[in-house]
């Protein structure tokens, strides 16, 4: 195996990521993409009393004041597929407006699913290369695989470019950070003019504006400025190319290939793939501490920090309460909640009968999962 093809390996990996040692990486049949009915559902309580305001990540940008009811799985319709768009590997989502944004991982481009249901192609060409553009259906992505908003932009980590992209509220796509093609570990330097680079980028969230990317080739979270001409990225936490497990100050803190990133406005929230856990990183201090699962240990084990127990976590979101992950390993897969207000971190399964679920967002009334293997959105709520 040569270095191209392992390098592409390790993209598809990652970025399909529940499907690596599946037997099957193909994309499935995606005529009639729908919200699916997960067999053997329970009513459970999702959501609980939440309030503040979210600043970012995999959540739309608001208030929350959510009721504590019991919620359960519910059939929605068949989504209508216009202008010839389709759910081709849809691996991240999120929520911007009224519409939820798709990441199709396996034809490089955005989806938008509107209110109605209708599915249109939002962003890009549908082939892999790099190539901005004023007209976000002209712009060219290359394997794209994680997606966030800060209410006014879109974020993309382009992880094929290992670069990060933003698509403006007028549609108009261009480069915010990185050198496309080209991977790296630097940060900006302007004195000595440095351009930034990532390594294989797979998640992205927005906390004010700033956008944190969990750079997993390079084993690190990376913070890049919004408010500087040309996006000034420096690394928030890990150090470029060693893997580990530590945790501490974030200088001094290790992740082995962080996957996915999301935050509550407080802490950025990550999966650590490698590592089969899930971290918790400080806004204010820095301070890096392993909240579920134990590091390099297999498992679906519910229960309280240091006693959960991960199998491949991968997409993440929350709703300030809780965390939610999926997590799923050939060809199952479920979705896991991480309980915030204790401190005990209690995690527990919320549903399962998934194939490979690997994307997670929620809108504030109910979660919407992204099952590549199926080519479907499911929402519970």
């Amino acid at each position: 195996m040569n270095r191209l093809t392992i390098a592409a390996f390790i993209i598809a990996c990652m970025a399909i990521a529940a499907g690596c040692g599946n037997k099957s990486t193909t994309a499935a049949s995606t005529t009639n993409p729908v919200f699916s009915r997960i067999s053997g559902s329970s009513t459970f309580t999702l959501f609980s009393t939440a309030s503040g305001d979210q600043m970012g990540g995999n959540i739309q940008k608001g208030p929350f004041a959510f009721k504590q009811n019991n919620y359960s799985t519910v059939i929605s319709p068949v989504f209508r597929n216009v202008s010839g768009a389709i759910f081709n590997g849809p691996i991240a989502a999120t929520t911007y407006g009224s519409g939820h944004y798709v990441v199709n991982f396996l034809s490089h481009n955005i989806l938008k699913v509107d209110s109605a249901g209708a599915v249109i192609n939002f962003a890009g060409l549908g082939i892999a290369g790099f190539a901005n553009n004023s007209t976000s259906r002209k712009a060219i992505f290359n394997s794209p695989s994680a997606i966030s908003t800060d209410g006014g932009a879109l974020y993309i980590a382009d992880t094929g470019n290992n670069a990060i992209r933003k698509i403006a509220i007028d549609g108009t796509v261009s480069l915010l950070a990185g050198v496309a093609g080209t991977a790296g570990s630097e940060d900006t330097d302007t004195s000595l003019a440095v351009v930034a680079k990532f390594n294989q980028p797979t998640g992205v969230t927005v906390v004010g504006t700033n956008v944190f990317v969990a750079d997993y080739n390079n084993h690190t979270i990376r913070m890049i400025d919004t408010t500087t001409a040309v996006g000034t990225v420096t690394t928030f936490a890990g150090y470029p190319g060693v893997a580990g497990s530590n945790d501490g100050d974030r200088t001094a803190a290790r992740f082995n290939h962080p996957g996915r990133i999301t935050s509550d406005g407080k802490y950025l929230y990550v999966t650590d793939f490698g590592n089969r856990t899930v971290r918790r990183i400080s806004l204010k201090n820095g301070a890096v501490d392993t909240i579920a699962g134990r590091a390099g240990v297999s498992g679906i084990t519910n229960g309280a920090k240091g006693t959960s127990l991960f199998r491949q976590p991968n997409g993440i979101a929350t709703d300030g309460v809780n965390v939610y992950v999926t997590d799923a390993f050939e060809g199952t897969g479920n979705i896991r909640r991480i309980e915030l207000k204790s401190g005990l971190f209690n995690t527990t399964t919320v549903m399962d009968g998934f194939k490979t679920p690997i994307g997670i967002t929620t809108n504030g009334s109910g979660l919407f999962i992204t099952d590549r293997e199926s080519g479907s959105i499911i929402r519970i709520k």
